[in-house]
C-alpha cells in the first residue's frame, strides 16, 4: 500500500536530487503537484506510482518545476489559501502536469536564439557528419532546449553546469541538428541521463553514432538503463550491439534481457553458438500499467512469480538460438520452454519446464515452476533444488552428485504438492525434503544424510548411509525395506507400519510416533 509516509519520503527524495544539481528546494512544488496527484491516485485504485507516471515524464515535470522557479514565473504566486500555487491544484492528473510543461516549453523555446554552434565545443567526432558537442553557456543550454523540445536549457541545468558539477553533451548531424542531449555528472563522470527529442528514449540509429564516443573515453560511467533495448554493456564497458553480433561471438560481462509477459513468443536476440562469459538472465515481466499496452515498450515492473499454473496463462514462449552457452548462471523468469542451452548452472524461476538438458554440470535450482510432463535422463554433477513448485515427476533414475532439496508451499487445498522419482533416485550428498509428498516406485540411494520435515512419503526401498531423520510426517507407504547407517528419528511421525526389513547402525528412536500397524519397531542392528 502507497501511504502518505511514503509519498513524503519520495518527495524529499526527488528534492535532495533537485537540490544537489541545482542548489534550489522545490519540494513543496514536488509536494503539491506529481505527489499529491500520485497519492490520489494510488489511494483510489490501489496500483503504485509506476502505473501513472514513468521516470521520464516525472523528469521532464521537474525540469519544468526547476525552470520556473529560476525564471520566477508568475504563477508561483498565484496561491489557494493555504499557500499552494493554484496552476498546480488545478492539475488532477499527471497527465495535466505534462500538458503545463509542455506548454511552458514551448513557449520557452520558440524565442529567437544563438546559432547552434555558438557556446557548444567540439569533443568528439563520431564519423559520417556527427559529432557530440559540450555546451557549455546557458545560451548554448537554450538553444539545445529549442532544438530538442525539453528543459535543459530555460536557467533549470544553468547554475550546475556554470560551477562544474554537471556537464550537458548534445549529439549532432553535420546541419546543427540535435539527436541526443547528454547530461554528467561531472565528478564521477557518471551519465546520468541520455534522452532524445521531447525526453523520450535515445533512437537506436542515434545510439550507434554515440557508440564510438563512449568506447573511446573509458572513464565515462553508463547506466544500462539509458540505453534502447538491444545495446549492452559489458565487462570492459564498452558498448556492444546484439544485433552486430555473428555466430561465435561471445560477450565478456553479465547480459541481462527482458520482455513482457504478454508477448506470446520471444525469440532470444542471440546468434548461434554464442557464448555469455557470465551470467545469462532472461526475464518476463508484467507491465506497470495494463490499461497502456504497447505505450510503455520499456518501463519493467519486478518479474512475474507465484502463479497458479492450473489457472493463469503461462508466459511467453521462449526460443533460445543453437549452441547458446553461458558460463556463469543462467536465469530464466516467467517462460515456456525447453531448456537446452548450456550452463555453469541454472535457476529456472515461475517457468512451464518442458525438459532440461541431459547434464547439468553444476546446480539446478527450480522455483514456482510448472513441470507438465515427466522430466528423464538427467544426471546432476553438483546440487539439485526444486522450491515451491507443482507435481513433478521423474520418469527414470536421476543422479544428484550433490545435495539434493525439495520444499514447497502447500496447495490451495492445503495439501502438500507431490515430487515423483519413477526410476528411482540416487544422492551422493544430503537429501532433504520439507512439506513434500515424496513417491518413489523404486531405490532411493543416499550418500550424506535424509532429513523430511512434514509432508507424506511413499516408497518401496530407502538406503542411507548417514541419519535418517523425520519429524512430522506422514508414511502413506514405509519402505519395504529401511537401512540407515546412522541414527533413524521418527519424531512426530504417522507411520502405516514398521518396514519388513530396517537396518540400522545407530539408534532407532520414535519420539511421539504414531504405527498405525504394529506397534514395536525393530530392533537397531549396530555394525552396518
Amino acid at each position: 500500500m502507497y501511504t502518505k509516509e511514503l509519498n513524503d519520503r519520495w518527495v524529499q527524495q526527488m528534492a535532495a536530487v533537485v537540490r544537489q544539481r541545482t542548489g534550489l528546494d522545490i519540494s513543496s512544488l514536488l509536494r503539491d503537484g506529481p505527489g499529491r496527484i500520485l497519492l490520489n491516485l494510488c489511494n483510489k485504485t490501489g496500483l503504485l506510482p509506476g502505473a501513472f507516471a514513468d521516470e521520464n515524464t516525472l523528469r521532464h515535470i521537474m525540469d519544468w518545476l526547476v525552470a520556473s522557479k529560476v525564471r520566477n514565473e508568475p504563477w508561483l504566486t498565484r496561491l489557494d489559501a493555504e499557500g499552494r500555487p493554484l496552476k498546480l491544484m488545478k492539475c488532477g492528473t499527471i497527465e495535466r502536469l505534462t500538458h503545463e510543461a509542455d506548454r511552458a516549453m514551448k513557449r520557452w523555446n520558440s524565442r529567437p536564439g544563438v546559432a547552434p554552434s555558438e557556446g557548444a565545443e567540439l569533443v568528439f567526432d563520431c564519423g559520417e557528419g556527427y559529432s557530440v558537442f559540450k555546451l557549455v553557456t546557458a545560451a548554448a543550454l537554450d538553444v539545445e532546449s529549442g532544438l530538442m523540445g525539453h528543459c535543459v536549457g530555460n536557467g533549470g541545468y544553468d547554475t550546475a553546469v556554470e560551477n562544474g558539477e554537471l556537464e550537458i553533451y548534445s549529439l549532432r548531424d553535420g546541419s546543427g541538428k540535435s539527436h541526443v542531449t547528454i547530461e554528467m555528472e561531472t565528478r564521477r563522470r557518471r551519465i546520468t541521463q541520455m534522452m532524445g527529442k521531447a525526453n523520450t528514449r535515445v533512437k537506436p540509429e542515434y545510439m550507434r553514432r554515440l557508440i564510438p564516443w563512449f568506447n573511446h573515453d573509458r572513464e565515462l560511467d553508463l547506466w544500462d538503463a539509458e540505453m534502447p533495448p538491444g545495446f549492452e554493456i559489458d565487462r570492459n564497458r564498452q558498448i556492444v550491439e546484439l544485433a552486430a553480433l555473428r555466430p561465435g561471438d561471445s560477450f565478456d560481462g553479465e547480459l541481462h534481457l527482458r520482455v513482457f509477459e504478454d508477448t506470446e513468443e520471444y525469440i532470444v536476440p542471440l546468434p548461434e553458438n554464442f557464448t555469455v562469459l557470465g551470467d545469462l538472465t532472461i526475464s518476463a515481466h508484467r507491465r506497470m500499467d495494463y490499461n497502456a499496452g504497447q505505450a510503455q515498450p520499456y518501463n519493467f515492473h519486478g518479474p512475474i512469480g507465484g502463479r497458479d499454473w492450473s489457472r493463469e496463462k503461462h508466459g511467453p514462449v521462449l526460443k533460445m538460438p543453437t549452441g547458446l552457452n553461458a558460463e556463469g548462471k543462467l536465469t530464466l523468469h516467467g517462460f515456456r520452454a525447453g531448456i537446452d542451452a548450456k550452463a555453469y548452472s541454472y535457476h529456472l524461476v515461475a517457468c512451464r519446464v518442458e525438459s532440461l538438458p541431459e547434464t547439468i554440470d553444476r546446480s539446478a535450482v527450480m522455483t514456482e515452476c510448472h513441470v507438465p510432463a515427466a522430466l528423464s535422463g538427467i544426471r546432476f554433477e553438483k546440487n539439485f533444488v526444486i522450491e515451491n513448485c507443482g507435481a513433478v515427476e521423474f520418469g527414470d533414475a536421476i543422479h544428484v552428485k550433490g545435495e539434493m532439496t525439495l520444499s514447497n508451499k502447500s496447495d490451495t487445498h492445503g495439501r502438500p504438492v507431490s515430487i515423483a522419482f519413477k526410476g528411482g533416485c540416487r544422492v551422493e550428498g544430503n537429501l532433504t525434503s520439507k512439506k513434500v509428498v515424496l513417491e518413489a516406485g523404486s531405490d532411493v540411494t543416499v550418500d550424506g544424510s535424509v532429513s523430511f520435515m512434514g509432508g507424506e512419503i511413499a516408497a518401496e526401498r530407502i538406503s542411507v548411509e548417514g541419519d535418517f531423520i523425520t519429524y512430522d510426517t506422514t508414511f502413506n507407504r514405509m519402505p519395504h525395506h529401511l537401512k540407515v547407517g546412522g541414527d533413524a528419528r521418527f519424531d512426530w511421525a504417522r507411520i502405516d507400519r514398521w518396514p519388513t526389513t530396517m537396518e540400522v547402525g545407530g539408534r532407532i528412536k520414535d519420539g511421539g510416533a504414531t504405527i498405525l500397524g504394529s506397534d514395536t519397531p525393530p530392533q537397531s542392528q549396530p555394525g552396518l
